[in-house]
Formats: C-alpha cells, sequence, structure tokens
C-alpha cells in the first residue's frame, strides 16, 4: 500500500504524540522503505518528475512540522 508514497508530512507531530498515535505513526514510517544511502538532488528531482515507481531504489521526503518537541517526536525525527 505504501510502496508508491515518496512524501510524509507530519503536522503538529507533538499532538499526535500526545494523542497516542506515536505506535501509528512508526508503523506508517516502517511501511515506507527508505535506503540508507540518501539520494542526490538530481536523484529526487528526477523521481518527482517522473514519478516512476518501477525504480528499486526508492526515496522518502519527510517534512515535520511542531511547537514543541518531546523525546517521543524526537525519536520519529531520527527515522
Amino acid at each position: 500500500m505504501f510502496n508508491q508514497c515518496f512524501f510524509v508530512v507530519l503536522d503538529e507531530g507533538d499532538l499526535m504524540i500526545d494523542m497516542g498515535f506515536e505506535e501509528d505513526v512508526n508503523k506508517i514510517l516502517d511501511a515506507i522503505a527508505v535506503p540508507l544511502k540518501g539520494p542526490s538532488e538530481e536523484e529526487v528531482e528526477l523521481q518527482i518528475s517522473s514519478m516512476k515507481t518501477e525504480s528499486s531504489e526508492k526515496y522518502r521526503t519527510t517534512q515535520l512540522y511542531s511547537a514543541t518537541m518531546p523525546l517521543a517526536l524526537e525519536n520519529i525525527a531520527k527515522k
């Protein structure tokens, strides 16, 4: 289900943790494969422009927005 997901946006991450969604967020992030080697800017632009899903190297772009950074959210951000 998440094999075509390239972008993750977590808005109000601290509130998500406070509301008990930490396990759910971690499951989603774990389901989206990310190679150990990060892509170059050109690789990201090429992937976005072509949106090819048959490539074996898929990269995720993650954006996290939060007013505060509790330890649980910091651990999620490190993923």
